[in-house]
């Protein structure tokens, strides 16, 4: 587990609105929020799982429409 920890934190360290500490909140990796890793600043640039977590600081009633 302590593996899996620091291997998440090196690969997900972008500097963004979107933390490690979010992904790990939301146990979704970085690109579930956001389609360009480069411009994560961008709000353009969320998907709509991260517009809607943007919205309500939470995905807790987000349902993903397929």
């Amino acid at each position: 587990l302590e593996f899996r920890r620091v291997l998440f934190r090196s690969v997900c360290t972008t500097k963004s609105y979107g933390t490690a500490a979010y992904a790990t909140a939301t146990k979704q990796k970085c690109a579930y929020c956001h389609t360009d890793m480069k411009n994560a600043k961008d709000t353009k640039t969320l998907t709509k799982a991260g517009a809607y977590y943007l919205e309500h600081k939470s995905l807790d009633g987000y349902v993903e429409k397929k």
